[in-house]
């Protein structure tokens, strides 16, 4: 009898424990949803062995399903193929359709895309929204991005300065393409870097702020996804969770960027995420003489965020840095320093949130509101 126990157990255990057993675990991203708009986290450039990566198409989507992303693209590169010798390529939309039931089961939104990879001047270009890779197959660059437009495309200019700053410059060739409406957007964090110049140029000129990891091997090498770190992403403000909401918030320049501890984007969309974030549990404090009152304050978000003092409130002494970290409470003190603070008041301490970038590597601007009763 102990016999068939004993026999039993481990045969049990090696069920429990069988890789065709596991379950896909998906990680939630916190953001708030603004008023009127989901908020979808996106990455819309990256590659597979179609092109130059290291994975198969369908790893791709497993991957940002589980991070918790919305949607992506799989960009590959039209005219260079690193892999030709050993998956000869003869249709460039072979990718998206081996990945497009797999997200499909996943009920996850796959984008059509290519990445146009021309030498600089004008460098390297992201079409998504396409119907047809193969007819971005052309001599001329021009062509390529007239006909992605044509297409419904919504094109973004790649990585501006990953050739010794070669790219850090608007150059004749981007101001046609820019003058024709072939672009729309461009990459402000790509993988690891952030782009001063290329925040400026979508500020001058209307484009739509993007960030995407570029991702060619496992996202799980780049990134420490088991202890909080994430790839950049870019967070679109759409209508609804569909392809087509994701496009015409692009196109009307509904997003964000959230790449390590930053984010990136409009302020009034940061102020946004930042007044739908931050929670003041103690928003009404008592002060008696020049006693400390602590305030308790809540970040309900994935990003920390990294407050400075901006000015000062007269009669009132406060931290002058306080970190806010994510999904989190700190607490912070308000002290009376002048006697003539009496009764009931709004106090509005300014900050600057050095983390969120309304202007290029600037932060954001904010007041913490408190009612505080001076007795």
């Amino acid at each position: 009898m102990n016999r068939t126990k004993t026999s039993f157990l481990p045969a049990l255990f090696a069920i429990l424990i069988s890789p065709a057993l596991a379950v896909e675990v998906r990680h939630e991203i916190h953001f708030p949803d603004l008023e009127g708009y989901q908020t979808m986290a996106c990455d819309l450039h990256m590659h597979t062995v179609f092109s130059d990566g290291l994975v198969w198409p369908q790893i791709r989507v497993s991957e940002a399903w589980s991070e918790g992303l919305d949607a992506i693209s799989l960009s590959e590169h039209i005219e260079y193929q690193a892999h030709k010798d050993d998956i000869p390529l003869r249709d460039h939309n072979r990718a998206f359709e081996l990945a497009k039931n797999y997200a499909e089961d996943f009920k996850f939104l796959l984008i059509h895309g290519a990445e146009i990879t021309r030498a600089f001047p004008p460098g390297h270009l992201n079409a998504i929204f396409i119907q047809d890779a193969n007819s971005l197959d052309t001599e001329d660059y021009r062509d390529a991005l007239r006909i992605s437009v044509e297409q419904g495309g919504f094109v973004f200019w790649n990585h501006p300065g990953y050739i010794k700053d070669l790219e850090a410059q608007w150059v004749p060739e981007m101001e046609e393409i820019y003058k024709n409406g072939w672009i729309q957007g461009i990459e402000v964090i790509n993988g690891d870097r952030y782009y001063v110049h290329a925040h400026k140029w979508c500020l001058e000129k209307n484009l739509v702020l993007i960030g995407t990891s570029d991702v060619h091997g496992l996202i799980h090498l780049g990134y420490d996804l088991s202890n909080g770190g994430h790839r950049p992403m870019t967070l679109v403000f759409a209508k609804e969770r569909t392809a087509e909401a994701i496009k015409e918030a692009l196109l009307a320049g509904r997003t964000a960027i959230f790449s390590r501890n930053l984010l990136i984007g409009d302020e009034k969309y940061l102020k946004a995420i930042f007044e739908a974030s931050v929670e003041i549990l103690t928003p009404e404090i008592e002060v008696s003489g020049k006693g400390r009152v602590y305030v308790m304050i809540r970040n309900k978000s994935d990003i920390p965020f990294e407050l400075e003092a901006h000015g000062i409130v007269e009669g009132i002494r406060a931290y002058r840095s306080i970190m806010l970290y994510p999904d989190k409470t700190t607490y912070f003190y308000v002290q009376r320093t002048s006697q003539e603070l009496k009764g009931r008041h709004e106090i509005r301490l300014p900050y600057i949130v050095k983390n969120l970038y309304v202007k290029p590597a600037e932060g954001m601007p904010v007041e913490l509101v408190l009612n505080v009763n001076f007795k």
